[in-house]
């Protein structure tokens, strides 16, 4: 059939009346036809496109790649449709740049091989795309953020937000890792398209070790990758996108690793989608760390309570065993071979009474009453429990200071700090050393009371030693180096809140591999008299009085009439209020109660106290107990004077002096009768 013969005017003009740009190109890559709509799409006037290179609507950055493709595409000509999701931009006249679509057809015309290209714009196609991505991305952070609240684990939780940034993101890889004991190692908790020695080792390829510690402590948000100079010789050998770190208020939890093969960057809108979900699993890190510390503050504290329970069932026996050893002593006093028996037996319950002790003082709540300790005595009586908690391994040194002044601080307070000190050094030296505990004292200004100096208490080690990074947040609370389950990072926050509520300070030494110092420095007591010490020898002990016993526990009821009875005094012994009541109803000549303070059914000897006060005012009242004085605070009457109490397990001579104290001194009410 024969070709109908066709007015090339017609054809330009139907080229013309396309809404899109229509290009001729010879095989040089030089522009031989262009339409109306190319003229007014890239602002150029009328034939001033044809013989350019059609590099001149392109952006000058693209020009190598372009050449690449269209010598490629002139190897293998063939038709490629528009909407294959290809990121093209193209270059107007005013340099000016904006997002296009491209179509190619080749064409032969009298043996020349041209090119067709079909250029539409599509700025409001991709505004149109984008604002519906961000809706996505906003729909995505709203069920991330559900899940963050409601979610157990990391681990779901981030493998979860790893599969909803990938889809959105088109990523080709990516990873949650968690920061690990001291930040010097790094567990994947979430992978996608990795598995997890890939991702460490895909980490390590496009992040320098430098850099990434900067990430790891905080220093660096968030490092962005960019395509590198062999992205298109060699694209499996280059990854774009971003490292953000998990930081959350109390540290950096980890980082979030982004990768996707392509020579695009992630835009602004990606990466703060991404920011966005990093914060939300920063959170959830956040949260579990902080319920994990609370757990364990929650243990430790049901640990304080069972502590504190057992130590008081204990005492009560150390009570009688050391009662009736002491009996025992009086019976054997001609049998020198009985005699050491019983005094081995004794010193052994002495010993079990000072553990005992030890446990009371680390396990009470109390309020913090700075007041004048003798430090070199106390630190002097914890050289065993230190020497035992250290273990074989790590040699205790002493260097206290004999005439060292006395501090003010809390007494139970700052041996619990010192035993803190003493268990971080432990830790810290896993292959054995040396720990020295020191005390002396030096003039200081700032710290000096009433002209006194500071008192100045230094726990060292010859441990693996603290970077500066460290030393900097080693005050905080809840912040630690142990792994996870090893450490509250309560203990030198609680120790620098004691110091300084005493009005001290807390110092703090340390250089890698060179070991730790934290010096305690807290002002010296005023120099004051030295106090009263109760006589324990001789008649001083003994008396004719009659006593009421108030014990709820017979066998130390038992032990303490029968002491009291050998020094003397006639006993008369009830179990609770009321009967104590009756038996001062009854037996008139009553001259002391000596009661326990935690009695059966909820009765305290606090509560005798108080009914004795109104009843009988001028009838002195005793008290003991075998729970540390702090964890009887409830116990205590609103605005009274606290009473001092003879603790368990007590010496009888201790008891003989204390009776003999009230008895002697002045008549007083009640209330005011006490030690």
């Amino acid at each position: 059939m024969p070709r109908m013969r066709v007015d090339p005017k017609l054809l330009e003009a139907l080229a013309d009346a396309a809404p899109d740009a229509l290009l001729v190109v010879d095989s040089k890559g030089r522009i031989q036809f262009a339409n109306q709509a190319t003229l007014l799409m890239f602002r150029y006037p009328a034939t001033a496109l044809i013989g350019k290179p059609i590099e001149t609507l392109i952006p000058a950055r693209f020009h190598p790649r372009h050449r690449v493709d269209r010598s490629r595409y002139a190897r293998d000509p063939r038709n490629r449709p528009m909407g294959l999701n290809l990121e093209l931009v193209g270059r107007r006249g005013d340099d000016s740049e904006f997002p296009v679509e491209v179509s190619l057809s080749p064409l032969g015309v009298s043996g020349e091989r041209l090119v067709v290209a079909a250029v539409r714009d599509v700025t409001e196609l991709k505004r149109s795309r984008e604002l519906l991505r961000r809706s996505q991305r906003q729909v995505a952070l709203a069920q991330l953020a559900e899940h963050a609240v409601s979610t157990i684990g990391v681990e779901s939780f981030c493998k979860d937000m790893l599969q909803v940034l990938a889809e959105l993101l088109k990523l080709s890889h990516a990873g949650v890792c968690e920061r690990g004991h001291e930040g010097k190692h790094l567990r994947f908790v979430a992978v996608h398209g990795w598995d997890d020695g890939q991702a460490l080792a895909g980490i390590g390829r496009v992040l320098p070790s430098a850099r990434l510690q900067r990430l790891l402590t905080g220093d660096t948000q968030q490092v962005l990758l960019m395509p590198g100079k062999n992205a298109r010789r060699d694209p499996a050998s280059y990854l774009t996108g971003a490292i953000i770190s998990l930081r959350g208020p109390s540290k950096v939890h980890g980082l979030l690793s982004l990768f996707r093969r392509s020579d695009e960057p992630l835009s602004p809108d990606e990466i703060m989608f991404a920011q966005s979900a990093t914060h939300l699993a920063a959170a959830v890190f956040e949260r579990l760390h902080h319920q994990s510390l609370l757990l364990q503050a929650s243990k430790m504290e049901a640990l304080g309570q069972l502590t504190g329970g057992v130590a008081h069932d204990f005492n009560n026996l150390l009570t009688v065993i050391s009662g009736n050893l002491q009996i025992l002593e009086d019976v054997l006093f001609d049998q020198p071979d009985a005699q050491a028996l019983v005094a081995s037996a004794a010193r052994a319950a002495r010993r079990g009474a000072d553990l005992t002790s030890k446990l009371l003082a680390f396990s009470r709540k109390r309020q913090l009453t700075a007041q004048a300790v003798d430090c070199a005595h106390l630190l002097g009586g914890m050289r065993d429990l230190l020497q035992r908690t250290l273990g074989e391994g790590i040699e205790l040194r002493y260097r206290i200071d004999p005439d060292l002044q006395h501090a003010l601080a809390d007494p139970g307070q700052l041996e619990s700090a010192v035993l803190n000190l003493a268990l971080n050094a432990r830790d810290a030296m896993p292959r054995g050393g040396a720990l020295t505990l020191s005390a002396h004292q030096r003039a200081s200004s700032r710290l000096a009371r009433n002209g006194a100096d500071t008192v100045v208490v230094e726990v060292s080690d010859s441990g693996e030693g603290m970077s500066r990074e460290v030393i900097a947040r080693a005050l905080e609370p809840f912040f630690t180096t142990k792994a996870a389950g090893k450490g509250t990072g309560l203990g030198l926050s609680m120790v620098y809140g004691f110091v300084r509520h005493w009005g001290g300070d807390v110092r703090i030494y340390s250089e890698p591999g060179l070991g730790t110092t934290v010096r305690l420095l807290l002002p010296a007591a005023p120099v004051q008299g030295a106090p009263t010490v109760l006589q324990s020898q001789g008649q001083k002990l003994r008396g004719r009085e009659h006593l009421l016993v108030v014990e709820d526990d017979p066998e130390v009821a038992s032990i303490a009439k029968a002491q009291l009875r050998s020094l003397g005094y006639q006993v008369t012994e009830s179990a609770s209020i009321n009967g104590a009541i009756e038996a001062l109803t009854v037996h008139r000549d009553i001259r002391l109660v000596f009661t326990d303070v935690v009695l059966l059914g909820g009765e305290t000897g606090f509560q005798l106290a108080d009914r004795l006060r109104v009843e009988q005012p001028e009838l002195p009242v005793l008290f003991c107990s075998g729970y540390a004085e702090a964890a009887l605070e409830d116990h205590f009457s609103a605005g009274a004077e606290r009473p001092r109490i003879l603790a368990k397990p007590y010496a009888r001579e201790d008891l003989g002096a204390a009776i003999r104290a009230l008895l002697d001194r002045k008549p007083g009410r009640a209330g005011d009768a006490r030690p």
